[in-house]
């Protein structure tokens, strides 16, 4: 028992030592790429904080070696989940179709959904849903998705704020996003005066 004990602590003494190291090398290059970041707060989530993956944090590899861990969308997988995050929440739902077989869904993976600024502002602003259509097909029929990759955005109340079907690159992904929001604002507001 000492023994497993005393080689569990060499392990953690000799991985902190990496990290350490690790840390100290890259602090230069962690303090440029922290300036050139957007600053995101979560005012509205502060659950959200703890999910959200540090684009500094550090991951150890099979080999033992240091890299970073990228800043990812927080997707769900659960529609129903999805839909009652986003009620808490008041945030639209970002449900996007995709298929392993679709290249394009893989470029546009690869491409306009790894960029940093609209990751940021997906996290922040939409409750994010990603769906196979393969296994989801009678929920992509009701949205009436014909092609992938498509990107349905729904209120709260699940009303239809907008649709984008096939590739596109960030900046028309980013100004559809945009439009959303936009009108989830003022969907919101006639909500709100009707209510009154």
């Amino acid at each position: 028992m000492k023994l497993v004990s005393a080689v569990s602590l060499v392990v953690f003494v000799l991985l902190f030592a990496r990290v350490w190291a690790a840390q100290g090398d890259s602090e230069s290059a962690s303090a440029e790429q922290s300036a050139a970041e957007p600053v995101s707060t979560l005012t509205d989530d502060a659950s959200a904080t703890a999910e959200q993956p540090s684009a500094t944090a550090a991951a150890t590899d099979k080999a033992g070696s240091i890299k970073p861990k990228k800043r990812e969308i927080r997707w769900q997988s659960d529609l129903k989940i999805a839909h009652e995050l986003a009620l808490e929440l008041n945030r639209p739902m970002l449900i996007v179709f995709d298929a392993d077989w679709c290249s394009y869904c893989r470029k546009m993976e690869r491409t306009t959904l790894a960029e940093p600024e609209l990751i940021t502002q997906i996290n922040r602003e939409f409750v994010p849903v990603h769906l196979n259509l393969d296994e989801h097909t009678r929920i992509a029929e009701i949205l009436e998705v014909k092609r992938i990759p498509c990107t349905v955005a729904l209120s709260p109340r699940a009303d239809l704020l907008g649709r984008l079907t096939g590739y596109v690159n960030r900046q028309q992904y980013g100004e559809s996003l945009s439009r959303v929001l936009d009108l989830h604002k003022k969907v919101g507001k006639q909500l709100a005066s009707v209510e009154k």
